[in-house]
């Protein structure tokens, strides 16, 4: 099954690739600069798609191979603000950051965190209208903190809410609009868990998704 899915999915960027640098080879001169930018585009965008998923399998490679994850003091106020502001940058669209209650230490892996965020908000972004702003909202507690990733898109349907943490399951609503190989949120949920943290996923009031995830105090270990 995975190697069926992944044949699928890695065979629509390369052949665009491919395609795209051989127009580009052998009529460059030939073309408009409309033509030109937009074989361009097509190729920045499927590397991007590309890159994605490699990223996915080797969290999700790591993530099964680890035995044990080494936890440390995180502080989340200070790690995401920077990554948020560059992924909204980069990809053009407006994400918003906002902290609510009393900022502690999470128990966590920084690399597992990153790796999270960028899919949820890529996520966001792909599957809500461009001019819809994200929001990434992070609360502490005495307890740990929550991490919520809230869009404006179209949501999901009666009973998905635990399937789209699935490998390769993919919304009927949602499978048109972008591609993909069902594996980002699945990735989530195994390294959300790697770090005895909970994930979830429910339909926004007023329309649209949240995505988020919760994860523990960093309490550190006494020696008697």
């Amino acid at each position: 099954e995975f190697l069926g899915m992944m044949s699928h999915e890695l065979r629509t960027p390369i052949t665009v690739i491919r395609g795209g640098a051989r127009v580009l080879r052998s009529r460059a001169t030939l073309l408009d600069d409309e033509t030109r930018d937009g074989l361009l585009s097509d190729i920045e965008r499927e590397s991007e798609r590309l890159s994605r998923m490699l990223e996915n399998l080797l969290a999700l490679a790591r993530a099964e191979l680890d035995r044990e994850v080494i936890l440390e003091p995180v502080l989340l106020h200070r790690l995401l603000p920077k990554l948020i502001e560059a992924q909204g940058a980069g990809a053009g669209r407006q994400v918003r950051f906002a902290t609510e209650g009393a900022m502690h230490a999470v128990a966590a892996e920084a690399g597992y965190i990153e790796h999270i965020v960028r899919n949820l908000v890529g996520n966001a972004m792909k599957y809500s209208p461009p001019a819809a702003p994200i929001d990434v909202v992070l609360a502490g507690c005495d307890e740990g903190a929550t991490i919520r990733v809230m869009d404006r898109g179209f949501g999901i349907g009666e009973g998905e809410a635990s399937r789209i943490f699935e490998r390769f399951y993919r919304s009927d609503r949602t499978s048109r609009l972008a591609g993909g190989a069902g594996l980002g949120l699945a990735v989530c949920k195994r390294l959300v868990e790697a770090m005895s943290g909970e994930i979830w996923a429910k339909p926004r009031e007023g329309g649209g998704l949240e995505v988020g995830f919760s994860l523990p105090t960093y309490q550190e270990e006494i020696d008697v």
